[in-house]
Formats: C-alpha cells, sequence, structure tokens
C-alpha cells in the first residue's frame, strides 16, 4: 500500500482509489492518509473490507477534514469503533459534502 500511495501523492489524474478486501491494516491507513494530505485529485476513496482499527480509520478521516477534495469515503466492514465514530462527526463539519459509507 506504501509504494501506491508514493505514487499517488504526484498524482493528479486519478479521482477514485477502489482497495477493498486487500487486509489493508493501520501500516496501510497511515500511508493513505498521507496521501490525502498532499493528492489534490482524489475524490472517492473505499477501503471496503479491510483490517482496519479506530487507530488507522481516525488517521485517515482527520486527512479528510484537511482534504476537501474527497466527497466519499467506504469503510463498511472493518473495525469501526466508538472513536472512529466521533471522529466522523468532527469531519462532516469541516467537510460538509463528505460521504461516509458504514
Amino acid at each position: 500500500m506504501e509504494k501506491i500511495c508514493d505514487a499517488l501523492k504526484a498524482n493528479s489524474s486519478i479521482m477514485k482509489l477502489s482497495v477493498s478486501s486487500n487486509d489493508i491494516t493501520n501500516r496501510g491507513a497511515i500511508a493513505i492518509a498521507s496521501m490525502l494530505r498532499v493528492n489534490s485529485s482524489l475524490k472517492e476513496l473505499v477501503l471496503f473490507n479491510n483490517k482496519i482499527d479506530d487507530v488507522g480509520l481516525q488517521t485517515i478521516i482527520k486527512a479528510t477534514k484537511m482534504k476537501r477534495e474527497v466527497r466519499f469515503l467506504d469503510i463498511e466492514r472493518n473495525q469501526i469503533g466508538k472513536l472512529t465514530r466521533q471522529e466522523l462527526k468532527k469531519a462532516t463539519i469541516y467537510n460538509p459534502d463528505l460521504r461516509v459509507h458504514l
């Protein structure tokens, strides 16, 4: 995941990244969040059915607060807990166009 994210940092044409069912963990989530902070074209991020828990999900959600370009985030079938849900509420205040699929 880290190599893909490194490549996407400089990419300005890809608008959707779907990495469902890839056994992505918090380590991959941190790489995704790092990419989101600098990528200006990504609008949709699909992380359905991975192994990301509250720590990784919060990192990604915080990055979407800073980058309002992200409009859709699918985190269904990850390890979503109370902390993730709280962070999502904050994210939608900063990024009101963000739609999240749990």
